[in-house]
């Protein structure tokens, strides 16, 4: 599902238009048309648009601006900090051999 609309330009550029899906702002932005061709033909976007900003980027990969997507995961990078027990097969006392 495209959740994003182009318009080819004759001077090689590609316009870019989406809108977020969670908050509804909608972006318009210019790339290079190879650029956005490359990432349409399975590039990765960082690799094919790397002069496009990341919030905009992720638009283009999730439908959901960089501003939503962080406000989204600001939970996660507090929860990575915080201690969620034992981590390792060690930590409970067990190993490998355990599971054979």
């Amino acid at each position: 599902m495209t959740r994003h609309q182009t318009i080819s330009l004759p001077d090689g550029t590609t316009i870019i238009s989406a809108t977020c899906v969670d908050c509804n702002q909608a972006k318009q932005f210019t790339v290079p048309s190879a650029s956005y061709d490359a990432w349409a033909n399975g590039a990765h976007i960082q690799d094919a648009m790397p002069e496009v900003p990341e919030g905009e980027r992720e638009l283009l990969i999730s439908g959901i601006c960089g501003t939503c997507f962080d406000a989204l995961f600001a939970d996660d990078d507090e929860d990575d900090e915080q201690d969620h027990g034992p981590q390792t097969l060690a930590d409970v006392g067990m190993c490998e051999e355990d599971f054979r």
